[in-house]
């Protein structure tokens, strides 16, 4: 549903403008005959151009702190379990007006390694990783 979300508005603009592209052909041309066939080329003639660009590769590193000014054992105990999340403490954003649920619960089954964090999200839904 997501993809289908992202993918409808370019779809409906692009198809959009190419409809009114097409229709100002049409008018320019009315009365001789449709030259809409020759259209079909356009997609061999744009792979001949895009051939001659070569894709460039591209790294990017981004770090992002918080300092957090307390205690170690005081900032875990604050992570490994958050309880019962209110919705008004979390801001609603995009995601989550096309449906995505917001997070109501997360517990740690225990504190070594290999812990696992069960998280409840809104809409009944369970997720343990």
């Amino acid at each position: 549903m997501i993809c289908l979300v992202v993918l409808v508005g370019p779809f409906i603009l692009l198809g959009s403008l190419g409809a009114f592209i097409f229709r100002l052909v049409k008018l320019k041309d009315k009365g001789n005959g449709t030259k809409l066939y020759a259209s079909l080329t356009l997609p061999f003639l744009f792979l001949a151009v895009e051939i001659g660009f070569q894709p460039s590769d591209s790294f990017h590193t981004v770090n992002s702190e918080i300092e957090i000014e307390a205690e170690t054992s005081m900032v875990w105990n604050n992570v490994k379990n958050v309880r019962n999340i209110k919705t008004s403490e979390i801001s609603t954003h995009f995601i989550h007006l096309i449906g995505i649920p917001k997070p109501l619960d997360g517990r740690l089954d225990r504190e070594s390694v290999g812990g696992i964090r069960s998280i409840v999200w809104e809409k009944g839904i369970a997720v343990a990783s």
